[in-house]
């Protein structure tokens, strides 16, 4: 019964190994766009939209799983009378060869997420970068127009006008 619940807590962390390791292919896609030179291209930018809709769609999918992973999590420390179980509390309480398969599982999970994390803060950073710019080009345009309407006032209005009130 106990091995059954650790197959099936199994099963559902390597679900969620396939879906990270998913993010983690769109997390190079985008990590490679926002870092290229072209990158403010309006295509660019509609490849980035599309990576991020895929990116939250993995996302539901991974909290889907992890409800899953939480209620077998939960079953699993009901039966074994323990709260807050851990790979190495299971290792103490169940030295079943499907514990060491768990084990091993949750050992693949961290090195993903991280290397997620670190394409993800390095996307962020040339985003950051790429703003700082657009915005000192918007800053020289408006200083540009400034320079043109002290070369170039309007013209002053010198004949009358009316104006008609209904």
């Amino acid at each position: 019964m106990i091995s059954e619940k650790i197959s099936q807590l199994t099963a559902a962390y390597e679900q969620q190994i396939n879906f990270y390791k998913q993010m983690y292919v769109l997390a190079v896609s985008q990590e490679k766009l926002c870092t290229s030179d072209d990158f403010p291209a309006e295509s660019s930018l509609d490849e980035l939209n599309s990576l991020l809709g895929l990116r939250q769609g993995l996302m539901q999918q991974i909290d889907e799983k992890q409800k899953k992973v939480h209620s077998a999590r939960e079953s699993l420390e009901k039966n074994l009378g323990v709260k807050n179980i851990s790979g190495a509390t299971l290792a103490a309480h169940c030295p079943f060869p499907e514990t060491e398969q768990l084990q091993a599982v949750l050992r693949q999970i961290e090195p993903v997420l991280r290397k997620i994390a670190s394409l993800d803060l390095t996307s962020q950073q040339a985003l950051q970068s790429k703003l700082g710019s657009v915005k000192k080009g918007m800053k020289k345009i408006q200083q540009g127009k400034q320079t043109t309407k002290a070369y170039h006032p309007a013209p002053k209005q010198t004949e009358g006008f009316f104006i008609d009130r209904k």
